[in-house]
């Protein structure tokens, strides 16, 4: 009870919102300056998009893992974090893939269309940006009151994206677990932690672990 009042303390839920929110600007502030630095490494533009890439899949699973941590803490102050970590997720989907439309392709509609042909990885990024796109278009609460119960089944699909995006960024490093090729331990250890996150939203592990926390 004593944990539970202090983050539900009005002081310490403005920390930590800040904290979240510098949290989520520090990597974009980062890239902009060593892009301007010349700090972008010998290759900029992959050290880009992997760096958006990375701060998308970590937001998101972070968002993700809004409802479980309240679940196991009984801290509501985690679960209000889901929405803004979301969004940023978001932010940052859009811009790897303007890295990759506009500053490495140019904008080349037959470049891009050769490489979504060459690369079928590209398609996993793609859907999951999509989604992505409709459920911050849709985030807002006159959306949720529109859509009433089609809402919340919409909102659902974030658990799909984050199986997408995993599993989009295990194909782009190369990874090979049956031989432990490429980077493999990030996209696993991400993978493994989605999984763990969505097994926790099954209904009765749900109540069980509700149950034992409580």
């Amino acid at each position: 009870m004593a944990i539970q009042e202090f983050f539900n303390h009005p002081r310490v839920k403005n920390i930590l919102r800040l904290v979240m929110h510098v949290g989520a600007w520090l990597p974009f502030a980062l890239l902009v300056l060593d892009y301007f630095t010349n700090n972008l490494t010998i290759n900029p533009i992959q050290a880009a998009t992997q760096r958006t890439g990375r701060t998308t899949i970590t937001l998101l699973t972070l968002s993700l893992a809004g409802t479980p941590m309240r679940m196991l803490t009984g801290i509501p102050l985690f679960g209000s974090y889901k929405k803004p970590l979301g969004l940023y997720a978001f932010f940052y989907a859009v811009i790897h893939f303007l890295i990759f439309t506009v500053w490495d392709y140019e904008l080349v509609s037959s470049r891009i269309l050769r490489q979504f042909i060459e690369k079928t990885y590209l398609w996993l990024g793609f859907t999951g940006l999509v989604i992505l796109t409709l459920l911050a278009l849709t985030s807002n609460r006159w959306w949720k009151t529109k859509m009433k119960q089609n809402w919340k089944k919409l909102h659902r699909l974030v658990y799909l994206t984050g199986v997408i995006v995993v599993f989009h960024d295990f194909l782009a490093q190369k990874a090979d677990l049956t031989r432990l090729q490429g980077n493999v331990i990030l996209p696993l250890i991400y993978g493994i932690l989605v999984v763990i996150l969505l097994v926790l939203r099954i209904p009765f592990i749900k109540r069980l672990v509700t149950r034992q926390s409580s």
